[in-house]
């Protein structure tokens, strides 16, 4: 015998965690070149940039308190937080280098300039903790693996606004220094590499100049074309890209469930079975240029799903260790499929191929239960839906709990011979087990080990040894088994499923690629339905079960978090209308958001819902910008509609260089290949898509919004009886 190391999960946990703290690094450091490009000056870019690793080793601590590991989520989190960490001292040090240009020393500078922007950066820094608070909050099976996702979200996110207001404002009354407001000065070797840098800056600065002039003109018309597009995105894009639960990870593992005829016994299984594998083993080798790296194989038993049979002599399973994800060009799907084509002689079998979930172990995504009371009703709906659906393309992998009936033979004693033998049912009873299988009489005990002595007639094959067993006599005559009972063959079901108590049939799928679960389990309910009689009915159970139970709890977060979000904008800048805004822009952020999403062909996953919460206190952030400018320069006596022009222009670089800052931080975990990567994918990608299209879209939204309701001065509209409002709120 020799032990063999076939699989280790570690493996797997290590290399991913690997891969996250990669891109995590990686995306400090693309931030940090992003933002080199902006500030042109190494040691502005060093105050900046020491927020981040800073913001993060003191969020250990936080981490440490409390008592969470380095795992995919907490991860995961950190990742997600990159961009988002250095926005605050971005807008922080960017105010004091206006106040720079303005002449003043570098301690007046960071002073004032970290005391102006002081409200504005609370609020978007606390806005990313409190939409956090009701994912805290929830209570469902996957809900609570998320939790530590916002904890060190939130941890994180005090600790980069506490640095913001002393460690940044510090370092640059350290490091800044020399005569910024001169124009005249020679620029420097490094200034000069950057000039077609900064033209083209300025030239994109008149062209948003420009165009936000064209929106103060006409907000109306463009407010109604970004309605429109949103609804088209609602109507036609969401439904689309449609809901699933988590993304498989390519783990290098496949599963193959066999099951046969339950006529077949234990060595015609194992021998089919071991044929199998040694064709797929020549195959598919890795000395042979294909992908497996082991193979093991189990007979008698599998890994079934629930109401499935999961030891008998007719079932097996083989398990396949593959190259790893980067070692090879197929997918774990392509693999599959291979694997598929190679089996597909096997007509007598049922092949079932899985692949472990990323959280939880292996089995078919979609469970379906059909509650019913007549066991050949529920028979006859599973059998018509098992033919319908194959033709919609949503599903592979078909099976269900109903299997062909195997022979039993019923012994009925005949309660009025044996009477008249003197003879009871029990005894009769106790003949045919010895028979059959032998009475337990005595034990053999040798050193420590007990044996039992079992006594049976002489061991015959087939129904002949019922048929022949003499069970009793008569006037010394023996009397066979048909004589005192009568033999009945009758097919039974192999195995009868209840669920509340009621009987049941399953139905098992997975879904096909391109399909969402969301999507896939509806179509399958609505088949069920359509062919179910009345009295019987279909719920889903496993990942669709899940899903749907984690959905609702985030539609109820979402909700609440956006409520949050607007009450605590509402506290800090003393209105009521100016968070009414800015809460424009987190529908402008889920439409960016689904339409990514559909360009990737992705759907939208429990994990793309997390990031949404998140995305709900990060959009937000550039609007606060805008409307506490604009606050700001209406009193300092500018008109309500001129001041918004002003606002807007002035804070169009820190937006942009904040916005590319989370995005930029993003990018290594939306778009990373490593092991795990599908999990931080479905998080990351819709996350940058809709911070890039919010962030675009506020720029011109907000300011709409504000010149529909705050017309020029001596100018009227339909909405100036809300002008007063908002004059006054300003």
């Amino acid at each position: 015998m020799e032990l063999v190391w076939f699989k280790d999960s570690g493996e797997f946990i290590q290399s991913s965690v690997d891969d996250a703290w990669s891109s995590i690094l990686s995306g400090i450091l693309l931030t940090a070149v992003l933002l080199f490009l902006f500030l042109h000056e190494p040691r502005s870019t060093f105050i900046v940039m020491v927020s981040m690793p800073i913001s993060v080793i003191v969020t250990f601590a936080a981490m440490a308190y409390l008592d969470y590991s380095f795992n995919i989520m907490t991860l995961l989190s950190l990742g997600c937080s990159v961009g988002v960490l250095v926005t605050n001292s971005i807008v922080v040090i960017e105010n004091i280098f206006k106040h720079l240009h303005k002449k003043e020393d570098i301690k007046t500078a960071a002073e004032k300039g970290t005391g102006e922007v002081i409200a504005a950066v609370s609020a978007s820094a606390l806005t990313n903790v409190v939409v956090f608070v009701p994912v805290m909050m929830i209570t469902s099976r996957i809900g609570s693996m998320m939790v530590p996702f916002a904890g060190v979200m939130v941890a994180a996110t005090l600790v980069s606004l506490f640095i913001s207001f002393t460690l940044t404002p510090i370092l640059a009354c350290v490091l800044l220094k020399g005569d910024y407001a001169d124009e005249k000065r020679k620029k420097t070797l490094l200034e000069k590499l950057f000039i077609p840098w900064d033209a083209g800056y300025e030239w994109l600065c008149r062209v948003f100049g420009r165009s936000i002039k064209a929106v103060s003109r006409h907000p109306l018309i463009f407010l109604l074309a970004v309605i429109l597009i949103s609804g088209g995105v609602w109507k036609f894009i969401i439904p689309q890209v449609g809901l699933s639960f988590l993304p498989y990870c390519d783990q290098g593992e496949i599963r193959i469930k066999f099951e046969f005829p339950t006529s077949y016994n234990l060595e015609t299984t194992e021998r089919i079975i071991r044929e199998a594998a040694d064709k797929l083993t020549r195959k598919f080798s890795l000395e042979n240029g294909g992908f497996i790296t082991g193979l093991s194989v189990s007979v008698g038993t599998s890994n079934s799903s629930r109401g499935q049979v999961g030891t008998a002599v007719y079932l097996g399973q083989i398990n396949i260790k593959t190259t790893g994800k980067n070692d090879r060009p197929q997918s774990i799907y392509d693999l599959q499929a291979m694997i598929r084509s190679e089996l597909s002689y096997l007509d007598n079998c049922l092949v079932t191929l899985s692949i472990p979930a990323t959280f939880g172990g292996s089995g078919a995504e979609i469970r379906c239960v059909i509650n019913g009371q007549d066991l050949e009703v529920l028979e006859q709906a599973e059998q018509q839906v098992m033919e319908t659906l194959p033709a919609t393309g949503m599903v592979r992998d078909l099976d269900s709990s109903r299997r062909e009936r195997k022979t039993n033979i019923s012994i009925v004693p005949d309660r009025t011979i044996l009477q008249n033998l003197g003879m009871t049912s029990e005894e009769l009873y106790r003949y045919m087990l010895g028979s059959l299988d032998g009475i337990e009489v005595g034990d053999y005990r040798s050193g420590s080990r007990t044996f039992d002595i079992r006594l049976r007639n002489r061991k015959e094959y087939g129904e002949a040894q019922l048929r022949q067993t003499a069970a009793a006599l008569k006037e010394n005559n023996p009397l066979g088994t048909e004589v005192l009972a009568s033999i009945v063959e009758e097919a039974r079901p192999v195995v009868i499923n209840r669920y509340d108590k009621v009987r049941t049939m399953w139905l098992y799928a997975n879904t096909a690629p391109g399909h969402a679960l969301g999507d896939v389990s509806k179509r399958i309910e609505k088949e069920v339905l359509s062919v179910l009689p009345p009295g019987y009915s279909v719920r889903m159970s496993g990942s669709v079960e899940m899903m749907n139970e984690t959905a609702k709890e985030f539609i109820r977060v979402i909700a609440l978090a956006t409520l949050l979000t607007y009450l605590l904008i509402a506290g800090i800048m003393e209105s009521w209308i100016k968070p009414f805004l800015i809460m424009f822009t987190v529908p402008l952020g889920f439409i960016g958001m689904y339409l990514t999403l559909y360009c990737f062909g992705m759907s939208m996953s429990m994990m793309g819902l997390l990031g949404g919460v998140m995305m709900i206190g990060i959009v937000v952030n550039n609007a606060i910008l805008i409307i506490d400018e604009c606050s700001i320069q209406q009193s300092n006596g500018v008109d309500p509609h001129q001041a918004m022009l002003i606002a807007v222009q002035e804070k169009f670089r820190p937006i942009v260089m904040t916005s590319i800052a989370a995005v930029a931080g993003m990018l290594p975990m939306a778009f990373g290949t490593g092991l795990g990567s599908e999990l931080r994918s479905s998080c990351g990608v819709g996350v940058v898509g809709g911070l890039t299209i919010s962030s675009l879209l506020t720029l011109y939204v907000i300011p709409a919004l504000y010149f529909l309701f705050v017309p020029p001065a001596g100018k009227k509209n339909i909405f100036r009886k809300f002008a007063g409002i908002f004059r006054k709120q300003a």
